[in-house]
């Protein structure tokens, strides 16, 4: 997930969406796994967040803002309380509501705070509830299947007929890449926001070039789809993104990405830059961010596009592609079920830097030769995305 991607969840839900299994995909279990580490750890993040929010600190800031939004009748209130159907709701649950709302959107977003006091119970709140999610066990899991997946992924690229100076930079990265448990929130890759460690789940971080894990890495029930998932962020280290922002050299996997864009796959879309020169003219975009997505034309950034205009999606879907092509040479982790997570449907928001999840599974995963055995000829009529290793 990249932090484009997050904050367009941030603002547009505000939690996570619940997701539902589709049996109906060949290859899909025909019923949800019961997660029930996953759903402790949404119960005490939960109420970890009550206290946080009705603590006098932050209860005495948000209900004075509320109370000034009321009395001048505020668009904002309104919409907030059409928007999550608070209407009918007593004064006193809607008090509750918005503290929540107000301390997860504003007091934990402009963290750290010269308020020293109030800093301290941020941190407590973030530190507490990602420990008690994520445990000792569970954290030394998830490194042996990632360490799997990284092998796995060096062996693939070595697979690929691309030059020799190409291959060893990008293996070079992969074995670089490392996975970064929170231990405390000060000084680690969350501080700026700390809420992605509680709502993002396996996501690459392209400076540092590690993999970020919140406790949404939860969700995943079975080891074959993390393995996938990891797969799919080390997929990430060398996207036509990061390709021209990091690796000199043209980019191997051009007829990849284009093949990905046509119809007979799935059809990743392009980053609409209709708003690009508006967004700059207001300020929104700088002189240096123009230059950078002018000469990468495929990178998403959390200035542009906005929410609701087109994001390209030729990434994700790289990722995907790449996810598969590791699965398809695991003599392991290629089992059903694979990429569970993406059997469950989820409403994107207009201009998503992903295809649905339906098409990722069954357009880009299921079109690999190897993995469409494993769920019979009806589970895809796409095109195989053909890797730098075969003739068409």
């Amino acid at each position: 997930m990249s932090r484009h991607t997050f904050y367009t969840f941030l603002v547009c839900a505000l939690g996570v969406q619940p997701l539902y299994s589709d049996a109906s995909i060949s290859g899909c279990p025909q019923s949800a796994v019961k997660n029930e580490a996953y759903q402790d750890s949404q119960a005490l993040i939960q109420k970890q967040f009550k206290q946080f929010a009705n603590d006098p600190l932050v209860a005495s800031e948000a209900d004075l803002v509320m109370s000034k939004l009321m009395a001048a009748k505020s668009v904002v209130i309104i919409d907030w309380l059409n928007e999550h159907g608070l209407n009918q709701k007593s004064e006193e649950d809607l008090v509750k509501e918005w503290r929540e709302y107000y301390a997860k959107l504003f007091i934990i977003q402009r963290y750290p705070q010269t308020d020293v006091k109030l800093n301290n119970k941020i941190e407590s709140l973030i530190e507490k509830s990602y420990t008690a999610s994520i445990s000792d066990a569970k954290r030394k899991h998830l490194l042996e299947v990632f360490k799997k997946a990284q092998a796995e992924a060096v062996k693939t690229v070595q697979s690929f007929q691309i030059s020799k100076d190409a291959q060893e930079k990008i293996i070079s990265k992969l074995n670089a890449v490392d996975l970064v448990f929170l231990k405390k929130l000060k000084g680690s890759p969350f501080e700026k926001h700390p809420l992605e460690a509680l709502w993002w789940g396996i996501a690459y971080d392209p400076a540092p070039g590690k993999i970020n894990v919140g406790v949404e890495a939860l969700q995943y029930t079975d080891d074959q789809t993390l393995f996938a998932v990891f797969a799919h962020e080390m997929g990430h280290v060398f996207d036509s993104c990061r390709w021209g922002a990091q690796f000199l050299g043209v980019f191997p996997f051009a007829s990849v990405v284009s093949c990905l864009r046509s119809t007979t796959s799935v059809g990743a879309k392009t980053r609409d830059d209709s708003q690009l020169e508006a967004s700059v003219k207001t300020g929104k975009v700088g002189s240096e961010l123009y230059a950078s997505l002018k000469a990468n034309p495929t990178c998403n950034k959390l200035e542009y596009p906005p929410v609701g205009v087109q994001a390209d999606q030729s990434l994700e879907s790289f990722a995907d592609w790449f996810s598969a092509e590791v699965l398809s040479h695991s003599t392991e982790y290629a089992r059903l079920p694979l990429r569970s997570d993406l059997c469950q449907d989820s409403e994107l928001h207009k201009g998503s830097a992903y295809p649905s999840n339906s098409d990722r599974l069954t357009k880009i995963y299921f079109a690999n030769p190897k993995l469409k055995a494993l769920v019979g000829e009806q589970a895809s009529a796409s095109a195989y995305c053909i890797p730098p290793t075969q003739k068409p």
